[in-house]
């Protein structure tokens, strides 16, 4: 009679492994952490920021060359020269 019991609550232990909800826990904790959504998104926000200074900068040197351009062609075209 040991024996069956033994079966009994070791069928039991099994189902409640195989339980969804624990297949479910260990889906969660194979899932990586808050910490590592959190490192890569400081990370993505520090190269966005770096981007956006890069991008201002371009801008100020192409406004710097339209500049010098358009004072260039003004220039040119009171040029007493022949064209």
């Amino acid at each position: 009679m040991r024996t069956l019991n033994h079966l009994i609550e070791s069928k039991v232990a099994m189902n409640i492994q195989n339980d969804p909800i624990n297949k479910d826990d260990d889906l969660i904790d194979s899932f990586p952490k808050p910490r590592y959504f959190q490192a890569h998104f400081q990370h993505i926000h520090e190269n966005t920021h770096h981007l956006q200074n890069e991008l201002a900068q371009l801008k100020s040197a192409i406004a710097q060359a339209d500049k010098k351009i358009e004072r260039l062609l003004a220039l040119l075209s009171n040029s007493p020269y022949p064209k």
